[in-house]
């Protein structure tokens, strides 16, 4: 059986190898990994008390796994600030849409259409380029999805759009304090931030 250090150790050495053509060997890593239903048992602490968590983490990579509460709407649209990532359902089913900036490069806010939307089973994949917008969320409680990314993405600056408020940031990543406003109906503006606008 695929176990999760094996997984962890290959996903590693190969975006330590080459990390801008291991998106497509991480992603048969993830399908691997996914066969083996006690994955996880050696993180049950982390599922119990956290809505993410890292099985991985380095300055070349990061392997995550995020833990959905139920919501009918889309998590706060975003890019990945030079990274790419791949994506795999563990359990349940996400939801994922695209967008695109309506005046890219505009003052303010540059306007966001939404491209695209689907659902993710258990074991669907999907790479996402580095600055490509999307959006994720689930409608069933406790579902779970492992992402790779060839970068330490919450120590990465990345754009991040508000909908309801018309806002982009760039901010890192406080997903934990951006995830809790989201749920609450807050306003994206409350977070800490370092530039606000459409700016690059």
């Amino acid at each position: 059986m695929y176990t999760a250090q094996a997984f962890v150790e290959d996903v590693v050495r190969a975006i330590r190898s080459d990390p801008q053509d291991a998106q497509g060997k991480c992603l048969e890593y993830m399908q691997q990994a996914v066969g083996n239903p006690d994955l996880l048992q050696d993180y049950q602490e982390q599922l119990s008390n956290s809505w993410e968590f890292h099985m991985a983490r380095t300055p070349e990579c990061a392997i995550k796994v995020f833990k959905f509460k139920a919501t009918e709407k889309p998590n706060y649209p975003h890019d990945h600030a030079g990274f790419w990532g791949d994506y795999i359902i563990f359990r349940g089913v996400m939801e994922m849409a695209f967008f695109e900036e309506e005046n890219p490069g505009t003052e303010g806010w540059p306007g966001l259409r939404e491209l695209t939307r689907f659902s993710m089973p258990f074991g669907a994949t999907r790479k996402i380029r580095p600055d490509q917008i999307h959006a994720v969320w689930s409608n069933q409680d406790g579902t779970l999805a492992i992402a790779v990314y060839n970068g330490d993405l919450n120590s990465s600056r990345r754009r991040i759009y508000d909908l309801v408020n018309k806002v982009c940031i760039r901010d890192l990543s406080q997903w934990q304090t951006r995830e809790t406003l989201g749920h609450s109906g807050g306003d994206l503006r409350q977070l800490k931030k370092e530039e606000i606008r459409g700016e690059r």
